[in-house]
């Protein structure tokens, strides 16, 4: 299941909030036997090591979940930052990920190809 997150602000308390909101995601996703595949902006550069970092990768962890991008997603003249996710299960067959530059924004699109065996499209879940 596809879900799309945009972390917007990088005020301490909202990070505590978002890192609630990616969990309960999760276990929603997961209490209809689902495996996610959290994707978007979460505005936390995952190529600095810092505590916000470490807090969302043990959470991660715990689900036994890792982001499959490996390279800069946003890059200007002075500075190059991870900060757009494509998170899924570390049990999941990931043929590729790829970072491309579509020229439609001051970010790169991020693509995975995963091998699945079955589509589900329609369903929503609300927090």
């Amino acid at each position: 299941m596809v879900t799309l997150l945009y972390v917007f602000t990088n005020h301490p308390m909202a990070f505590f909030d978002i890192k609630k909101k990616i969990e309960l995601i999760i276990q929603k996703i997961q209490s209809r036997n689902k495996k996610p595949l959290l994707c978007g902006d979460w505005n936390l550069n995952f190529m600095v090591n810092n505590k916000r970092l470490q807090e969302v990768q043990n959470l991660l962890e715990s689900y036994n979940m890792m982001n499959t991008v490996r390279s800069p997603t946003r890059i200007t003249p002075s500075t190059e930052s991870l900060i757009d996710v494509l998170i899924t299960y570390k049990d999941i067959p990931v043929l590729s990920t790829a970072v491309v530059d579509l020229g439609l924004s001051d970010h790169l699109a991020q693509m995975v190809k995963i091998n699945i065996s079955k589509k589900k499209i329609g369903e929503l879940i609300r927090l």
